[in-house]
Order: C-alpha cells, then structure tokens, then sequence
C-alpha cells in the first residue's frame, strides 16, 4: 500500500476500527487457545473479558491442557506516557492516553484484590509481574523496566 495513502486515508478512517479490534482480539485468543505453551498477557488496554476467556481455556479440563497465564503489569507514569504520545504522528490525544491508562489500572486493581470476583488467584493466572519505570520522571528517555513485585497462586504452585 502507498505510504502516503495509508497516513492520509486509511490510517485515519476509523468508522470500521471497533469491529477490527474485535476480530483482531478473537483472531488473538484464538491462537491462544490452539498454541500448546504457556500464556503470557500484557495487561496494556486489556479488558477483563479476555483475560477471563483466556484463563477459562487454559482451565479446560476436557482438553486436558496444563497451561498457566502470567500477566505482566507495566507501571508506567502515566504523564510520560502523555508526552510521549504527542510526539507520534498519530497521536492518541491527552485525553485518551489518560482515559487507557485508567483502565489499565483498574484492570491490575481487580486482578490484585483479594476481596474482587476476578481475583488473579481464583483465575488460573499462574504469577503477576509489576514492573515499573526506573526512569518515569525523564520524559525523553525510553522507558527502564525493572521488576518490583511477583505475585504468585499457590493453588497453581503443585502444576508448575
């Protein structure tokens, strides 16, 4: 495709966007589910749902699968995050750069919460990674990942 068609035209026609991430999302669970490894989902943007139907097919006992899900958590400054996007050509905006990392914390909130329906240890969320941004108050330099916390399901403990 012509570059220039693809910035100018087709990268900004959206009217189509919600039904792509919606077969983009079920293309991606799909191989998921037909991979014979371990799952491992990056929690930026994702919603609760395909956690869920992930983490429900790794439980399926009919097809006798011992997979696990490790979820990695990237903590980021969420200012950083917002100044960085405005450098891109196609910036996603303030507002929305907020509005995704707001849900992405309450997506690790639910997850960390004992007293939560989707507490990770009722899923089959085997471990949860938190790592954060060594260097988030430098808003020019790429983000530094570095480990802080590892949540671990001992229900799971006797698979791995």
């Amino acid at each position: 495709m012509e570059k220039k068609y693809f910035k100018k035209v087709f990268a900004s026609d959206f009217s189509v966007r919600g039904e792509a991430k919606a077969e983009y999302n079920d293309n991606m669970i799909q191989k998921v589910i037909t991979e014979n490894k371990d799952v491992i989902i990056a929690i930026s943007g994702a919603k609760m749902k395909h956690i869920d139907k992930i983490c429900q097919f790794a439980l399926n006992k009919e097809k006798a699968t011992d997979k696990t899900v490790r979820i990695v958590f990237l903590n980021g400054s969420v200012d950083k995050a917002v100044y960085q996007d405005a450098q891109r050509e196609r910036s996603g905006g303030e507002e929305f750069v907020r509005e995704y990392a707001d849900k992405v914390d309450k997506v690790w909130a639910t997850l960390t919460d004992p007293n939560s329906k989707d507490y990770f240890k009722e899923k089959n969320i085997y471990k949860m990674y938190e790592l954060k941004d060594a260097l988030a108050n430098d808003e020019l330099s790429y983000p530094a990942w570095k480990m802080t916390k590892t949540y671990f399901n001992d229900k799971l403990a006797k698979r791995k």
